[in-house]
C-alpha cells in the first residue's frame, strides 16, 4: 500500500465574487484558514463563511496593496501555481507560506533571499 504525503500547504482554490462584485480567488490552507487574493490585498479568514461577515468575526489579518504592488488578475484568477509553501502569482509576485508567516514578494529570488517584501502576516 502506497501512503501519499504531499507538502502542499493550499487544499483547493475557489473563485469568488464578493457582494460589492469584486472577484476574488479563496485559498483553503491546509489548517482550514482560507487566504483570499484580491487585486488590492491580502486577507486571511478562519474558514470560507466568514470572508463575507459583515461584522469580519473571522478575519484573522488583513493587508492592503499599493497601486504599484496590486495583483494581476488573469482568466479569473490571481494564483498560477503552488508548490509546498510557494504560491506562484500571474505578475512574478510569490507568495510564501510558513509555520509563522504569509509574506509576498515581488519575485521568487526576492523571497529566496528574504528581501523586499511587501507585506507579512506574522501568525505567532
Amino acid at each position: 500500500m502506497l501512503i501519499e504525503n504531499t507538502s502542499d500547504i493550499v487544499k483547493s482554490s475557489k473563485l469568488l465574487t464578493l457582494k460589492n462584485g469584486e472577484q476574488v480567488e479563496a485559498l483553503e490552507l491546509i489548517n482550514s484558514q482560507i487566504l483570499v487574493l484580491a487585486e488590492n490585498g491580502l486577507s486571511l479568514y478562519k474558514d470560507i463563511a466568514a470572508i463575507e461577515d459583515p461584522l469580519a468575526n473571522g478575519l484573522l489579518h488583513s493587508a492592503s496593496l499599493a497601486d504599484a504592488n496590486r495583483l494581476k488578475l488573469e482568466r479569473g484568477r490571481f494564483m498560477h501555481m503552488h508548490r509546498s509553501g510557494l504560491i506562484g502569482l500571474f505578475d512574478e509576485k510569490v507568495i510564501l507560506l510558513t509555520p509563522n508567516d504569509i509574506q509576498l514578494f515581488p519575485n521568487r529570488n526576492c523571497a529566496l533571499r528574504n528581501q523586499d517584501e511587501i507585506v507579512s502576516f506574522h501568525l505567532g
